[in-house]
């Protein structure tokens, strides 16, 4: 028996004393990459028996894209040889699942790779808890937006006179002699009350200020990661052709998740047969995205897609999300969405803005191991 076979059993038994979904590849001198092992708590989560994988490549066991994406990440570990952390998104027997992912290459005395050993962490609740939590603080940033605004107003508008007349009492004041009749006492008493009144409202001003929720904080993220989990979950079989930039950004991952997905959903529909996801920088602190698809257009153009996103009605579905919420939630954290010229000779181009930024080649490497690609 060869020492990498030795190893790989070695590695097997190792998951096998583990609760947490673990499993083992072997990496093969012409680059191929085959499923070795699943654990016990890997094949009850994900419901496929090791005998329809053991010895078979991603291809061979999953859709075209799924694999696709699947491989990319396993390719990671083995081209650096390093340990790999991941967020994926994965439709495995038409159950969606979301796991948290690290990858351990297993080395040979020269520092090459012979195989792979995976955890997997199944964080689907935890992810629609995510989801849930940012719809609801989308509609609660609109609200208080709102009632902010109203209350800085209405106290900004009283404020004025209340100046106004503390001043006048100050110059009553001045130089004023009491003649027994209590009148210094009431313009005193004036003064308190207009005095008083304005302390109030620089409180109630701040308290406006305070409603505003703050900026979420925001992180790398592996932004050809996130599409190409996207394009594996809305076409395993990769029946189109979908094209993502291999970037790093910053931003809000759970955020950006939700709009890609919507707005890939529905680009989907309406294409015939391309989508282009695409990132730009912008003005200063903040990324256009884009995704474009070759389908008919946006019936109606661009008036009939601002009334659209102007409705703010939350779809009913399965998604429980359209593209008009899709614009509230962008436009909650400070963006905006609109429909740009087509990027094939047809087709729709949805666009929108958040704050984030690229982060450049020579900034790339230093947070690879860091990035939470969702």
């Amino acid at each position: 028996m060869d020492t990498d076979t030795q190893t790989l059993r070695t590695a097997c038994t190792f998951a096998d004393v583990l609760a947490l979904p673990c499993f083992v590849l072997s990496c093969h001198a012409d680059g191929g990459i085959r499923f070795e092992h699943f654990n016990v708590a890997h094949i009850a989560a994900i419901g496929l028996p090791i005998e329809s994988v053991r010895g078979r490549t991603p291809h061979e066991c999953f859709p075209e894209r799924v694999a696709e994406t699947l491989l990319k990440n396993y390719a990671t570990c083995r081209r650096t040889a390093r340990a790999h952390e991941y967020e994926e998104l994965l439709d495995l027997g038409g159950v969606e699942m979301w796991w948290q992912t690290t990858l351990s290459p297993i080395l040979r005395e020269d520092g090459t790779v012979s195989g792979i050993v995976g955890t997997a962490m199944d964080i689907t609740a935890r992810k629609a808890r995510d989801f849930r939590r940012t719809e609801v603080e989308s509609a609660l940033r609109s609200l208080n937006d709102d009632l902010a605004l109203f209350t800085s107003m209405t106290a900004h508008d009283v404020r004025g006179p209340l100046t106004k007349i503390a001043s006048l009492t100050e110059l009553t004041l001045d130089g004023f002699e009491d003649m027994g009749d209590n009148k210094l006492e009431m313009i005193e008493s004036m003064r308190q009350v207009a005095d008083g009144t304005l302390r109030h409202i620089d409180g109630i001003l701040g308290y406006a200020a305070a409603l505003r929720i703050g900026e979420c904080e925001k992180a790398p993220i592996d932004f050809g990661h996130m599409c190409r989990d996207i394009a594996a979950v809305v076409d395993p079989e990769a029946t189109m052709s979908i094209r993502s930039p291999e970037v790093v950004i910053d931003g809000e991952a759970v955020v950006l998740q939700m709009i890609l997905r919507n707005l890939v959903e529905n680009a989907m529909r309406h294409a015939d047969s391309r989508l282009e996801i695409g990132v730009a920088e912008g003005e200063e602190g903040r990324l256009r995205f884009s995704v474009a698809d070759d389908g008919a257009g946006f019936q109606g153009g661009a008036e009939a897609f601002r009334r659209k996103m102007g409705l703010r009605q939350v779809a009913t579905g399965n998604r429980g999300f359209g593209l008009a919420a899709v614009a509230h939630l962008v436009e909650s954290r400070g963006g905006a969405t609109w429909l740009d010229a087509p990027v094939f000779e047809t087709g729709a181009t949805i666009c929108f803005g958040l704050p984030g930024r690229i982060v450049w080649e020579e900034e790339v490497e230093p947070v690879k191991k860091k990035v939470a690609a969702a």
